[in-house]
């Protein structure tokens, strides 16, 4: 999970000022629990800043005002307990109407998240290298900011590799995701030299990319239906201005989709998503005015979720039914397969569930609330996980039956067995890969 977490920073916008003169820097963008964040930028003289920090569970770990000095400057130590939990967290400040945002990521395991990143960043360079060595073989004349972002990646990578040998772990990690990123642009090059896919694969993206504007005109709907309730006594401009701004991108993805430019609607959408993503942070800043009703509500949330909780441990004594589970989640067209698991938690028990997913999808947030939603009516409410992680592969005998015990064994710790018996051997270094994660919290 830290290293999903790590390459979901290498996807999201920076942002550490506003366009205005309010700005936010925070030292060192990795933090281990127990570890100090420091918080600082500079406004007007002698205003006052407020402060939220959000953690990836939509959490508040901090929520105050303090006062910019007489040179306008401000800052804060944010001392992190030895118990939060690894995630990004989100920085949000507002003075005199502007606003500016930020993120810091806590991971825990620092030397285990270096090797891991390396090694994905090794599987790049070899995905690179074979669509070198296929475009070589089809003539394709090789482009030259593909073989310089290359060239970047494998001097990022020996940097990393060095780091991770003399100990110095944050060089480690940061020239890791360097070689990932370049890597990454590499690739992007690379890929527009393939020559056209056949018209079936070509059809399959066109509705792929259809399914999902759809969904971002969903989101579009709830970003606007929260808007319009927090309208009267809140500041929404900005928010209901990213809006329509995004709406017309998506718009222009549809006429760009009719008329058959694949590549122009795909930018149109992302761009489309960024914004709205924009706008639901600033809406989310203004539900939180009032310091002292952001706390009750928190600590309502909380007891709730602990009753849940407990609910759900009392559900989670009986077993999982394959059968049942896996004739839910059939009906769901972006799940491929599924494997469900009881890990040993806290002297009960609680499931994780695995999904493989089909081509051109990925696991969000909607998808996760969907197969939760088709678990607790097609099943039951014992049936719905507690998490639920995305894999490249379930792993299977040779007579194609899902093998529970490997993974099982690997959540627990214990050596797995008879890997000869699996049609997919290679399929358990993922699970192997993610046991920190998992064992968070124990």
């Amino acid at each position: 999970m830290a290293v999903i977490l790590i390459l979901l920073t290498l996807l999201l916008p920076v942002l550490p000022t506003s366009a205005a003169g309010l700005t936010l820097e925070i030292e060192g963008r990795y933090q281990s629990p127990g570890g100090a964040v420091m918080i600082h930028g500079s406004t007007e003289p002698l205003v006052n800043v407020s402060l939220v920090v959000i953690s990836s569970l939509g959490e508040t770990l901090l929520n105050t005002t303090i006062e910019a000095d007489e040179e306008g400057e401000y800052s804060i130590t944010l001392t992190l307990g030895v118990d939060v939990p690894p995630g990004i967290y989100q920085v949000y400040v507002e003075a005199e109407g502007e606003t500016a945002e930020g993120s810091f990521t806590v991971v825990s395991a620092l030397n285990t998240l270096a090797e891991n990143l390396i090694n994905i960043a090794n599987r790049s360079r070899g995905e690179v290298e074979a669509m070198l060595d296929q475009l070589s073989q089809a003539g394709v004349e090789i482009p030259e900011e593909a073989m310089e972002g290359y060239e970047t990646a494998l001097t990022a990578l020996e940097e990393a590799l060095k780091a991770l040998e003399e100990g110095e772990l944050d060089s480690a990690i940061e020239e890791a995701m360097e070689a990932l990123k370049h890597f990454k642009e590499a690739l992007q090059h690379l890929s527009e030299e393939v020559p056209p896919p056949p018209a079936e694969a070509a059809a399959e993206e066109i509705r792929g990319l259809r399914v999902a504007i759809e969904r971002a005109y969903e989101f579009a709907e709830r970003v606007r239906d929260l808007a319009e309730k927090l309208e009267e006594g809140y500041e929404v401009g900005e928010a209901l201005s990213l809006l329509e701004e995004a709406e017309a991108h998506l718009a222009e993805a549809e006429r760009l989709l009719e008329e058959g430019d694949v590549d122009g609607a795909a930018r149109e959408l992302a761009w489309a998503r960024g914004l709205l993503g924009r706008a639901w942070a600033l809406l989310q800043v203004a539900m939180t005015p009032v310091r002292e009703m952001r706390i009750g509500r928190f600590l309502n949330h909380t007891e709730k979720r602990i009753e849940a909780l407990k609910a759900r441990i009392e559900a989670l004594r009986d077993e999982i039914p394959e059968e049942k589970l896996n004739r839910s989640l059939e009906k769901l067209e972006e799940v491929a397969d599924s494997l469900a698991i009881g890990q040993n938690w806290k002297e009960d028990q609680r499931i994780i569930l695995f999904v493989k997913l089909n081509p051109g999808y990925t696991l969000t947030e909607d998808l996760e609330d969907r197969i939760r939603k088709t678990l607790r009516r097609e099943a039951s409410p014992r049936h719905v996980p507690a998490l639920i992680i995305e894999v490249p592969d379930i792993p299977y005998t040779l007579n194609m039956k899902k093998v529970e015990s490997a993974v099982t064994n690997i959540i627990h710790g214990r050596p797995v067995v008879n890997r000869d018996a699996l049609i997919n051997p290679d399929s358990l270094e993922y699970y192997e890969s993610i046991l920190p994660m998992l064992q968070q919290g124990e």
